[in-house]
């Protein structure tokens, strides 16, 4: 079956960020205006996202190296978790404030609590206790209230 959403931890988002004035665009399935490739993590999970698109793909294991690269124009976009990008805009706007991100997301990714299948087995009763208190935490106006402030907003 499918996931219980209620009971997933958290969402991550998968988003374009561009150099402001590139004339890249993103409509949310094509990317437009591309003369250079675009950037991403080594091994994450967007990078088959982009390629199965016909994008032209630079792998790169540093953030700040494909940031570096989308300002020196080596890439026209560079695709990463906004959990990842936006702290490191805010603390290097000197370097990066030429930077914006594109909407809507490549891909959002639901994240959930896993048990094995044996400690399941040995006591479904506590993982199902515990997904029931994420859901629960989830479901909360308290909680509902943080997502939606700006005290926590990577």
């Amino acid at each position: 079956g499918q996931p219980d959403t209620s009971r997933k931890l958290f969402d991550q988002s998968y988003r374009l960020y561009v150099r402001a004035g590139s004339g890249v665009g993103w409509d949310g399935r094509t990317l437009t205006n591309l003369h250079a490739p675009v950037g991403a993590t080594t091994g994450y999970a967007v990078v088959s996202v982009l390629r199965a698109m016909g994008v032209p793909v630079e792998e790169e294991l540093s953030h700040i190296a494909n940031l570096r690269k989308l300002v020196a124009g080596r890439l026209d976009a560079y695709a990463e978790l906004d959990n990842h990008v936006r702290p490191l805009l805010r603390s290097n706007k000197a370097e990066f404030g030429g930077i914006v991100e594109l909407s809507p997301p490549v891909r959002i990714t639901s994240d959930y609590l896993m048990f094995s299948k044996i400690s399941y087995a040995r006591a479904p009763e506590i993982a199902e206790r515990i997904w029931n208190a994420i859901a629960e935490v989830n479901n909360s106006a308290a909680y509902r209230a943080l997502l939606a402030s700006d005290k926590y907003a990577d």
